[in-house]
C-alpha cells in the first residue's frame, strides 16, 4: 500500500525492493533501509514502515535526476549546511530550515531529497505533517526557498499541478 502512495516517477525509479536482513548497506542495526546506487533497495525485516517505504525510492530517483537538477537541488540548500557548518543530525530538536524538511535531511543532498519526497507523500496522502519530528509549523514559512523546491518536485514530476496548489499555501504566507 505504502508504495503504491508514491508519485508514479517516484516508483518507476524504484527497480526492486527486498525484504532482508543480510545487505551490505546495513552497517549499523540503525539502518533500516539501504538503497544501492543503480541497484536494488533493502528494507530490514521487521523494519518495513511507510517512512521506509516512502523514503529509500526517492534516492533511486534522485539518482535518475540530470546533473544539472541534481545541482539545482542542492543548490536550494547550500554545501555549508551538508558539511557540517549548519544543523547537525545529532542536535536533539534541531529544526528544518535552509530548505530542509527534517533535520536529518541535513545529512547530505540525496537524504535531503529522500525526507522531502517522504513528506510530501506522507502529507498528501492525510498521514499528518509530522513525517520524521517535521511539523510544519516548525519551518520558516516565509522562506522562499520552499516554494522553490516545490516548483522543483512539480517540474521534475514529483507534485501534479494539483498536488502543487494544495502544498502552496503552506509555504507562502
Amino acid at each position: 500500500m505504502a508504495f503504491a502512495e508514491l508519485p508514479p516517477a517516484v516508483r518507476d525509479a524504484a527497480d526492486e525492493i527486498r525484504i532482508t536482513d543480510s545487505c551490505r548497506g546495513f552497517t549499523s542495526r540503525f539502518i533500516v533501509g539501504f538503497h544501492h546506487q543503480g541497484g536494488p533497495i533493502c528494507v530490514r525485516e521487521g523494519c518495513v514502515t511507510r517512512a521506509v517505504i516512502w523514503h529509500e525510492p526517492a534516492h533511486s530517483h534522485f539518482q535518475a535526476l540530470h546533473h544539472e537538477a541534481q545541482e539545482q537541488w542542492e543548490g536550494f540548500v547550500g554545501a555549508r549546511l551538508f558539511h557540517g557548518e549548519g544543523i547537525s543530525i545529532t542536535v536533539p530538536g534541531a529544526y528544518p530550515t535552509h530548505g530542509m524538511i527534517t533535520s536529518y535531511g541535513g545529512t547530505n543532498a540525496d537524504e535531503n531529497y529522500a525526507e522531502w519526497v517522504a513528506w510530501l507523500t506522507c502529507y498528501l496522502h492525510g498521514h499528518g505533517s509530522g513525517y520524521g519530528g517535521a511539523v510544519i509549523a516548525s519551518v520558516d514559512r516565509s522562506d522562499p526557498v520552499y516554494l522553490r523546491i516545490l516548483q522543483f518536485f512539480r517540474e521534475h514530476g514529483v507534485l501534479t499541478e494539483e498536488e502543487f496548489n494544495r502544498l502552496k499555501p503552506l509555504f507562502a504566507e
